[in-house]
């Protein structure tokens, strides 16, 4: 490297490197300033000589030819005559700070208020943050003026140290907007601790920076949404009500504005404000994931981003926010120190931003179990975003598949999934315009259906509905009940909601009610069994049957609880608290869940007795009568195209028949199943040794006895 002799001060040689920059000859005075007028000589200044001759060079002093020689002996004296008149000259002749980086600062200063000193605070910083060198003799100076980083910056940049004290607390505008952050509450430590918004020093030094590439850099906007009005009826409340909110907080600059909305991933939660703002007008702008040189960004970065982004928009009169994924920066203090160490933001200056931030927020989020209570009561609105309707998934996959060849039973079992996504069903689509030309229309249903699976799997989620061959189609008037269930069905299609209870024997139609029940609404069923419920850790059971209810309010679905025995057992034969505290905390949801609820057991004399009061109907299904079996049985023969007997036959058949007093309708299911899947019968006479062997299997079932003499 060139390097020009220009002056000598008392045998001390001064350099100036013909390569240099004004950001070097800025740095040159930054750190002789620290070293005089810092403390930072005590370190640098040995007993025999310079203790680290990379800031000598960088400072432009260096030894004498000679420097152990009698007439030039090194003494620390000495050393600092040297230091002294070297700082004199770069007085005169260096820059405060490099013309680009003092113009960029400028732009950002006017956008969110800084004074000429938190500019130039901010500029020293990001010339620590680039100086390697810089930064060790701001170390040296922080350590000589003990641990006082307002003394350290105040004697660089030439200022009084309580007026840079002011400056850089947590209260003032650096820290609240996230550009500039000093850690003050560590104990013993050798270095100044700072936090400095991620790649800002490379943005401000950049020669052509922007401020709306700037901006685009931290967050990003004009996403139209993917759904209309008519995909969220089922939250159109919430909507007008979130709405008015915000319009009235962005009319009268309102602080402190935070919608949170929570639920799965994939149940529209980012479209619903993207589709929000859009009606409204607003721009909204997205807090990005990763940083301007496209590397991910963790939470805490994020957030002292949004805060940047808070300073930045204040002024403007119609900007929202949208801090996706935000439970990792806001997670219960033992998950959050267990991950981030002492690189954590504190909860009290997270909960502080959520009281004062200027610019309204809608944050999203897919699960708040981690998040911390005390931030929660911060927010404006918690929303749970549910997912869609089968009505809405039905005709966003209708119209995904419109113009290509897909049946309808399989457009029916896929929307029917309450976990089927807006995302996923976009993904579907591109995977099917991608497969479909090499493969035939089954093939592309069956290996469509696989990869939905997999993710349904992924997401924890049960598998799509298998679309079973029903046997015998239902109908009401077959089964056997203790009440006129006409005006049940015609009751619950009117009001969408009641709670009913229907018990019997294995076999006469419960599960198939339901499922028939649905078919009359055109309202899906979820469903569910008592060992879904069951968990084997104390309270677990109780969480699982606070999740069904939730699951299920606002969904517009059947909730069908089978076996509901295992829950519901009666609480004055229970030998464990728990098993007490489960009924109570069924009966306490049942008694707020304002939809349609059915539970179905085969054993209702274990049922406790308060839970069956809390029923609005308790219909009991039973063993058809002769009637109804001789019914049965002549929609089984014409189900599966058997000639009905006639005259003497038909006497005699249904005379056998009358022998079979237990007989239920899914015997005649099981029946038809099997003539569809393995054949087999072809007369009357063998569809009756069918039944005969089912009868024959239930009563030797009854008879068996397992027991002690």
């Amino acid at each position: 490297m060139a390097r020009n002799i220009t002056n000598i001060v008392d045998n001390c040689y001064v350099q100036k490197d013909a390569e240099w920059d004004e950001f070097d000859y800025a740095v040159r005075l930054y750190c002789l300033r620290l070293l005089v007028n810092g403390g930072g000589h005590r370190e640098f200044l040995g007993d025999k000589d310079y203790k680290d001759f990379e800031i000598a060079d960088v400072c432009g002093i260096t030894r004498p030819y000679n420097w152990r020689t009698e007439d030039s002996r090194y003494t620390r004296e000495q050393g600092m005559k040297f230091l002294r008149a070297t700082l004199k000259d770069a007085e005169k002749n260096s820059v405060r700070f490099p013309k680009v980086l003092s113009d960029n600062t400028d732009e950002i200063g006017d956008l969110i208020g800084l004074s000429k000193l938190e500019r130039r605070v901010l500029m020293f910083m990001v010339m620590v943050n680039r100086s390697e060198v810089l930064e060790r003799v701001v170390s040296m100076s922080f350590r000589q003026t003990r641990n006082r980083s307002w003394v350290t910056i105040g004697a660089a940049l030439g200022y009084d140290p309580d007026r840079v004290n002011d400056v850089i607390q947590p209260g003032g505008i650096l820290s609240q907007s996230g550009l500039l952050r000093f850690d003050m509450e560590y104990g013993i430590v050798r270095d100044l601790m700072y936090s400095i918004l991620s790649h800002l020093p490379s943005l401000l030094l950049s020669e052509n920076m922007v401020m709306d590439d700037l901006f685009s850099k931290y967050c990003h906007g004009k996403n139209p949404p993917k759904i209309t009005l008519d995909d969220i009826s089922h939250i159109e409340l919430d909507y007008k009500g979130i709405k008015e909110i915000l319009s009235k907080s962005i009319e009268t600059k309102q602080k402190g504005i935070n919608i949170l909305l929570y639920g799965p991933p994939g149940t529209g939660k980012t479209e619903f404000a993207r589709l929000l703002c859009d009606n409204m007008g607003w721009d909204l702008r997205e807090i990005s994931h990763t940083s301007p040189t496209g590397e991910s960004m963790d939470s805490r970065r994020r957030l002292k981003t949004w805060s940047f982004c808070q300073h930045v928009f204040k002024r403007s009169d119609d900007v929202v926010l949208m801090f996706d994924e935000m439970e990792e920066g806001f997670e219960k203090p033992l998950f959050r120190s267990f991950r981030d160490g002492n690189e954590s933001i504190s909860k009290a200056w997270i909960n502080e931003r959520l009281e004062q931030n200027p610019v309204p927020c809608i944050w999203i989020a897919n699960n708040l179990e981690l998040v911390d209570p005390s931030h929660l009561r911060r927010f404006t609105v918690i929303k749970e975003i549910n997912p869609l309707p089968v009505e809405t998934r039905r005709k966003m996959v209708n119209e995904m598949f419109a113009n290509v060849s897909v049946s309808d039973r399989w457009v029916n079992k896929v929307s029917s999934h309450r976990y089927i996504t807006p995302s996923q069903i976009t993904q579907i689509s591109r995977l099917h315009n991608l497969v479909s030309p090499g493969l035939n229309n089954d093939e592309t249903e069956t290996f469509l259906t696989e990869q939905i699976e997999t993710q349904l799997k992924f997401q924890g989620a049960s598998p799509l509905p298998v679309v079973r061959s029903e046997g015998l189609p239902w109908r009401l008037d077959l089964i056997e009940t203790d009440t006129p269930v006409g005006g049940l069905v015609n009751g619950l299609k009117s009001s969408k909601k009641g709670s009913v209870l229907l018990y019997g024997p294995p076999g006469t139609g419960k599960t198939a009610f339901v499922h028939g029940l649905s078919r009359e609404l055109v309202i899906p069923v979820l469903s569910k069994t008592g060992s879904d419920l069951l968990d084997k850790y104390v309270g677990g059971t109780e969480r699982n049957i606070a999740d069904m209810f939730r699951e299920a309010s606002g969904a517009g679905e059947i909730l069908f609880l089978d076996e509901a025995d295992s829950v519901l057992r009666s609480r004055e034969h229970a030998r464990n608290s728990w098993e007490v505290s489960q009924v109570n905390e069924f009966l306490a949801r049942m008694e707020v869940f304002d939809g349609v609820f059915i539970c179905a057991t085969n054993n209702i004399n274990s049922l406790d007795p308060a839970s069956i009061r809390r029923f609005d109907m308790k219909v009991a299904l039973e063993y058809p009568n002769d009637n109804r079996r001789w019914e049965l049985f002549m929609h089984l023969l014409s189900t599966i195209g058997i000639v009905k007997p006639t005259g003497r036959m038909s006497s005699d058949c249904r005379q056998k028949l009358n022998d079979l007093s237990t007989l239920t309708p899914g015997d005649f299911g099981t029946v038809a199943r099997r003539y569809y899947r393995f054949g087999g019968m072809r007369t009357v006479d063998d569809v009756l040794n069918e039944l005969e062997s089912e009868v024959r299997l239930k009563n030797r079932g009854a008879k068996s006895r397992i027991g002690f003499i």
